[in-house]
């Protein structure tokens, strides 16, 4: 009879593929497997992704997991719609905000909030900054005012009054009114997430959690419901945004705490390696199918950072130092408005995924002008899935060269150039930047993405 085996799996569900690596842990031997994830089924992506190393789910014991999920929502901005309640006279403050114009850009936009003015309100109530209440909060005003933005159809309220970090009564009483009201609205308190000053900041971190943990409960639902049903009995924990790991049910309420999970996971795993390997200061970089990653890790610890800046939004949150945009091998190369090649942050996904894929796409993606530029095999997977040289060329003659006319290979041409631009502006910044010298650096590429674009930049 045999025995069974005692692993511990770690999986990574991204946009494009899902990667598991498997740890026996008698004999120590470790197995990796990969397949393309399916968007609205994580459990099967990671079923999907096991059986290509010959690995059940009955077998785990344990099961460390990192998503996307959070910072692909963000940047591509598929959250939820979100209400924010505020104090008299702050209704204003995310479209103030504050003056953030970065360094080294002689042009730049704004990313838009996360809640438009038209779902803002404000209560009339007041608390002061040493905690005694001045203007008493009235129930009646948070339930007609809660009652105006779930009519508008929010799927949740960000609740952020005046120094609830001090004193959070008038925050509870408002949270208490609109869950009897409405329990099938998410309510998101701002002391529930941090206890630091600072309200512009406090009130985008109140708002991005409100933001993204609808979809991110949904996840982890899902996940566990699935895991049960084929038999997995073992512990489930998510890697969270400082390289630490917490159990599945904190994830579900703390969704800002895995914006960057999968990101932060390789961050530590590349830190672990280097050290291994003896490169003291490396810059890791990070393609994934939807984003670009990179870090700076020096004598080889990666930075950590107290509060977290990404995708133009500030989070209070501790996180490791890394910078991210969405520029991955899935993002979407279009001819925008004024006639100009764009690519990114928009992403084919898995599903359809780049034309080359031959699952439905129609829009050319990075991937599709890796593969004309003879950057990338005919075959990935060990010859599981093939790629469609024909199609993609199409798909960029269309989209691409006819609009801009210029050949298909030219147009391939670009569409790299782009994206290796937007991922050399951001390498700069992070170290020249700094005052950092990269030549000292040793470049540490992995992902799905990183080697091909580590020989080019």
């Amino acid at each position: 009879m045999t025995t069974p085996r005692s692993l511990s799996v770690s999986a990574d569900v991204g946009g494009t593929f899902t990667d598991v690596v498997t740890l026996d842990n008698a004999t120590g031997e470790v197995t990796i497997g990969k397949s393309p994830t399916i968007a609205d089924d994580p459990v099967e992506s990671i079923v999907r992704a096991l059986q290509t190393s010959d690995v059940s789910l009955a077998e785990m014991q344990r099961l460390v997991h990192g998503t996307t999920v959070g910072i692909n929502t963000l940047l591509q901005r598929q959250g939820s719609t979100v209400g924010l309640l505020i104090t008299e006279g702050f209704g204003h403050i995310l479209e103030i905000a504050g003056s953030d114009w970065p360094a080294f850009r002689l042009t730049w936009q704004r990313p838009e909030a996360l809640v438009t003015p038209e779902l803002t309100d404000e209560l009339h109530e007041r608390v002061r900054a040493d905690g005694t209440v001045l203007e008493v909060l009235s129930d009646d005003e948070v339930l007609a005012k809660a009652t105006a933005l779930v009519n508008a159809g929010v799927e949740a309220i960000a609740v952020c009054l005046l120094n609830s970090y001090v004193e959070p009564r008038h925050e509870m009483q408002a949270g208490k009114v609109i869950a009897e009201a409405f329990p099938d609205v998410l309510v998101v308190l701002s002391h529930q997430l941090t206890r630091r000053y600072r309200e512009l900041p406090r009130t985008v971190t109140t708002v991005g959690e409100a933001y993204l943990r609808p979809r991110m409960q949904r996840y982890f639902d899902e996940l566990r419901a699935g895991l049960h049903q084929r038999d997995f009995n073992g512990q489930v924990f998510v890697t969270s945004s400082d390289g630490g790991v917490m159990g599945l049910d904190l994830a579900r309420d703390r969704a800002l705490r895995t914006l960057v999970s999968g990101c932060a996971s390789g961050i530590a795993g590349a830190a672990s390696v280097a050290a291994m390997s003896g490169w003291n200061d490396i810059i890791a970089i990070d393609m994934g199918g939807t984003s670009f990653d990179a870090a700076i890790i020096r004598n080889g610890h990666p930075a950590m950072l107290p509060t977290a800046k990404l995708a133009g939004f500030e989070f209070l949150m501790p996180m490791l130092d890394l910078a991210t945009i969405g520029a991955g091998g899935g993002s979407i190369a279009a001819v925008d408005h004024v006639g100009s090649l764009s690519v990114g942050p928009r992403s084919a996904g898995s599903m359809p995924g780049p034309v080359c894929y031959g699952r439905g796409g129609t829009e050319p993606t990075v991937t599709d002008a890796a593969v004309v530029a003879g950057l990338l095999p005919t075959e990935l997977l060990g010859g599981r899935m093939a790629l469609s040289i024909d199609d993609a060329r199409d798909a960029i003659a269309k989209h691409v060269a006819e609009p801009l006319d210029l050949t298909v290979d030219e147009a391939a041409a670009g569409i790299l150039a782009v994206v290796e631009g937007k991922m050399a502006q951001l390498l700069e910044e992070m170290t020249i930047g700094q005052g950092l010298d990269p030549r000292t650096f040793t470049l540490f590429a992995y992902g799905g993405g990183g080697p091909l674009v580590a020989a080019r930049l």
